[in-house]
C-alpha cells in the first residue's frame, strides 16, 4: 500500500514541477529585464544611483578610449562601415560619419 500511494504522489507532482520549470525560467527573464531597465534609468537619470552612473560613466569612456586606440578595432569599423560601392564621401571623417553622411545624402 505504501507503494501505491507514493507512486500517485509522483503522478500528481509531475505537473506542479512542470509549472515551477517554467516558473523559474520566466522569472530569471523578468529579472534580467528589470535589471537592464533599472541600469538604463541611472544612465538617464544620475540622481537614482549616483556611485552606479559614476561607473558607468567610467565605463563608457575606458571602452570609448579602447576602441580609439585600438587598431585592430578601427581596422574591423572600417572594414564593416567602408564604402564599397565608391561614393563620393569625404575621407576625411572617421568610419561610422562616413556611413551617416551617406544615409544623409
Amino acid at each position: 500500500m505504501d507503494y501505491i500511494q507514493k507512486a500517485q504522489e509522483k503522478h500528481q507532482e509531475r505537473p506542479h514541477a512542470a509549472r515551477a520549470v517554467r516558473a523559474r525560467r520566466w522569472s530569471r527573464r523578468v529579472f534580467a529585464l528589470l535589471i537592464l531597465v533599472f541600469l538604463y534609468a541611472v544612465w538617464q537619470d544620475r540622481a537614482l544611483a549616483p556611485p552606479i552612473h559614476d561607473g558607468m560613466q567610467k565605463t563608457v569612456s575606458l571602452a570609448a578610449g579602447f576602441v580609439e586606440n585600438s587598431d585592430d578595432i578601427r581596422s574591423y569599423v572600417k572594414q564593416t562601415f567602408g564604402s564599397s560601392s565608391g561614393t563620393s564621401v569625404e575621407q576625411q571623417y572617421d568610419p561610422i560619419t562616413r556611413w551617416l553622411l551617406k544615409w544623409t545624402s
